[in-house]
């Protein structure tokens, strides 16, 4: 007979999984979000001592369901809407929305002084998102560039030699100062 081992959620648990659910509220940070949760600056700074384990693992999205909701962040939308003089034709108005990237004509409406137009816009930050996680994810991102810099590099020898003899000069001097306290 095999053993059943249920695994029992604590609070800091459930809070981090809901913290990694809307990371987004960290700035993407996975440490702001284990921290949030409760748990030490040790495990934030080493977040694979939790994201290692199995119940994290089962506890969030799966591969198929994190790439249907990137999916539709690619293509969402927002309902959005123009006001126009009523001297401007219905046909007009549709001429002009549709000339707008992405958007779709939903609805006119008529008043006694102006005309609604309500339209499908594409969410261009939702949009921004997805594609920053899939070229993440991909690995498509150049790696930050990190200029290193020897301020010793042009000095000669004998340059070098008085450098070092005044470097010595104050550390014996913070030794002898730190002594006297």
């Amino acid at each position: 007979m095999s053993k059943i081992k249920i695994i029992m959620l604590d609070t800091r648990k459930i809070q981090l999984i809901k913290n990694v659910q809307n990371l987004q509220e960290f700035g993407g940070s996975l440490r702001k979000a284990i921290t949030n949760a409760g748990y030490s600056q040790d495990i934030a700074d080493n977040p694979k001592k939790i994201t290692d384990r199995k119940w994290f693992k089962e506890h969030l999205p799966s591969h198929e369901e994190t790439s249907n909701a990137i999916r539709e962040l690619m293509f969402s939308g927002r309902l959005d809407h123009y006001v126009f003089p009523l001297s401007m034709s219905d046909a007009e108005i549709v001429e002009l929305i549709e000339e707008l990237p992405g958007c779709k004509m939903r609805k006119i409406k008529h008043g006694e002084t102006q005309t609604w137009a309500y339209f499908w816009i594409p969410d261009n930050k939702s949009r921004k998102d997805a594609i920053d996680i899939v070229l993440k994810v991909r690995g498509d991102y150049a790696p930050e560039k990190i200029t290193l810099t020897d301020p010793y590099e042009e000095m000669s020898d004998d340059e070098l030699d008085e450098e070092l003899q005044k470097l010595e000069g104050q550390k014996a001097q913070r030794k002898e100062n730190n002594g006297q306290q």
